[in-house]
């Protein structure tokens, strides 16, 4: 189909392209999945080659549409570019808050429940689209409550209330997230360039949305305290390879830092004050299908670990200082190496 398209929308059909073409499609009857996964074909691929197509779709309120095909999944083959497509008209500018409307807490528990049903190879593409779909929801509502709360995240929500039967959906997140830099995981039909760019995208709409779940004392507890391990060397190891000009991405990866170290039970303490310090975990990967709140943390993390993460940080810290990194990341990672020594 990607060939098709792209031989297609190469041609000069009419006067005005791309947006005759974005108009003519939008003319088609796309209650029958077979006509709607051509549709949405043609609309996905000319969104690639034209973002102001994906613009005017937004504007000419066609996300209802797409987000009605997303949540009844009539056929998967149609599904999964409608996914595709939604992504991207998510991700090509901010939503109104009647947009946000539609992402609804029914909605995203839908995906999750679909995210844990498509387990295994076969639907890996498909899979870490779903979670990209969500990752870039959450960025919406984020941006709107930045300055202050207007609108419920439906996202954190739809996880709190599903939060021990996400074991797919936190397994491929994580793998997503330590796998940086190899944006073909979930995405191999578009050209190379984009692809670069949209990985990096990817990796700060993971780490924006790991700062919310851990900041939330509903949702902390999420991950393994083994995945918490994993998260922070990803970090480290991101961190020390990523241009020094990527502020964005520096700050997304160290404002995770604080909410990680202050609410999970990464870091052993000795008191109970912190949120979630009554709730242990299991560490072993091998016992991830049991109740991981009857589990204690692995003793050892403190002495495999926490030296070294201490160092790492601090290293992260006078290296952006040598360097001359932004004000705003600066901070971030002395705020980071802050919440490290009190939580220790």
């Amino acid at each position: 189909m990607q060939v098709i398209c792209e031989e297609v929308i190469g041609q000069e059909l009419f006067d005005d392209e791309p947006e005759s073409t974005r108009k003519h499609l939008m003319t088609y009857d796309t209650n029958n999945p077979q006509t709607a996964y051509i549709v949405y074909s043609f609309l996905y691929y000319l969104g690639m080659s034209a973002p102001n197509v994906l613009r005017r779709l937004v504007r000419d309120d066609y996300l209802e549409i797409v987000f009605d095909v997303v949540y009844k999944k009539s056929d998967q083959r149609c599904h999964h570019i409608a996914v595709k497509l939604l992504y991207e008209l998510c991700k090509i500018d901010d939503l109104s808050l009647s947009d946000l409307t539609y992402i609804t807490v029914d909605l995203v528990s839908f995906v999750l429940s679909l995210i844990e049903k498509l387990s295994g190879d076969y639907y890996e593409v498909y899979n870490y689209n779903l979670i990209r779909l969500l990752l870039i929801y959450n960025e919406q509502f984020r941006k709107k409550n930045i300055r202050t709360s207007v609108i419920k995240n439906s996202i954190l929500i739809a996880i709190e209330s599903r939060i021990f039967n996400l074991k797919t959906f936190t397994e491929n997140l994580l793998f997503m997230f330590n796998r940086a830099g190899k944006p073909e995981i979930y995405n191999s039909d578009i050209n190379k360039t984009y692809l670069q760019q949209d990985d990096q995208y990817t990796q700060i709409l993971i780490s924006r949305f790991l700062a919310e779940i851990f900041s939330n004392p509903r949702t902390c507890m999420l991950f393994y305290t083994n995945d918490l391990a994993i998260i922070v060397d990803v970090i480290v190891r991101e961190l020390q390879i990523v241009d020094q000009h990527e502020d964005e991405l520096q700050l997304a990866y160290l404002q995770i830092f604080p909410s990680l170290f202050a609410f999970t039970p990464l870091l052993p303490r000795s008191n109970n004050s912190s949120p979630g310090s009554n709730i242990s975990l299991s560490l072993p990967i091998s016992s991830k299908s049991l109740d991981f709140r009857t589990y204690s943390p692995v003793a050892n993390f403190e002495h495999q670990k926490q030296r070294e993460c201490e160092i790492l940080l601090d290293s992260i810290r006078k290296n952006l200082s040598v360097i001359g990194a932004r004000e705003t990341v600066r901070k971030a990672a002395e705020k980071a190496l802050e919440a490290f020594n009190a939580n220790k």
